[in-house]
C-alpha cells in the first residue's frame, strides 16, 4: 500500500487485525497446552494428581473466557458500526430539516416528511443511546473475560509446574 494513501482508519484496521490474529493464536496455545498435558499424563506415576486436574480446569476456563472475549469484541464492533450509521443519519436529517426538505431514511425504504424529521431525530438519538450502552457493556465484559483468560492461563501453568516438580 502506498504510504500517501495510508490513512488513520487503515492503521486502526491493521492494528485490529493484528490483535485478532494474536487472540486466535493465544487460544490455539491454550488448546495445545491442554491437549499436550492430557496426552502426557500418566496415572501410574502421578503424585498429587489434583494439581494437574486443577491446571486442566483452569485451561478450560481460560479457553472459554478467550472465546467469549472474541465474541464480545465482535459484538462491540457491530454496535460501534451501528452508532456510526445512526450519527450519519442524524446529520442527514438535521441538514434536511434546516433546508426544509423531505429525506429518505437509510435504514428504511420510506420517505420522511420535513414535519416528521424532529420525531425521527429524537428516535434516532434514543437508538444511539441504547447502542452506546450495548457498546459499553460489551467492552466491559470483554475486559473482564480478558482478565479471566489471562489469570486462569497463568495459574494453570503454575499448577502444572507444581505437578511436574512433585512428580520428579
Amino acid at each position: 500500500m502506498n504510504s500517501s494513501n495510508y490513512s488513520y482508519h487503515d492503521a486502526i484496521n491493521a492494528q485490529q487485525a493484528a490483535v485478532q490474529k494474536f487472540d486466535y493464536f493465544f487460544l490455539g496455545i491454550i488448546v495445545a497446552s491442554l491437549s499436550f498435558s492430557v496426552q502426557t499424563f500418566s496415572v501410574k506415576c502421578s503424585v498429587a494428581p489434583l494439581f494437574i486436574y486443577v491446571a486442566w480446569g483452569l485451561l478450560i476456563i481460560s479457553f472459554l473466557s478467550g472465546f467469549y472475549r472474541i465474541e464480545r469484541i465482535n459484538m462491540a464492533s457491530y454496535s460501534d458500526s451501528i452508532c456510526t450509521g445512526i450519527l450519519n443519519d442524524i446529520k442527514i436529517f438535521e441538514n434536511a430539516f434546516k433546508d426544509g426538505k423531505d429525506v429518505k431514511a437509510s435504514t428504511e425504504n420510506n420517505i420522511i416528511k420535513c414535519s416528521q424529521i424532529p420525531d425521527a431525530i429524537t428516535s434516532l438519538k434514543e437508538k444511539y443511546s441504547r447502542q452506546k450502552k450495548y457498546l459499553a457493556r460489551d467492552n466491559k465484559r470483554s475486559e473482564i473475560a480478558y482478565q479471566f483468560e489471562k489469570w486462569s492461563f497463568l495459574l494453570s501453568m503454575l499448577f502444572h509446574i507444581i505437578f511436574k516438580i512433585k512428580n520428579m
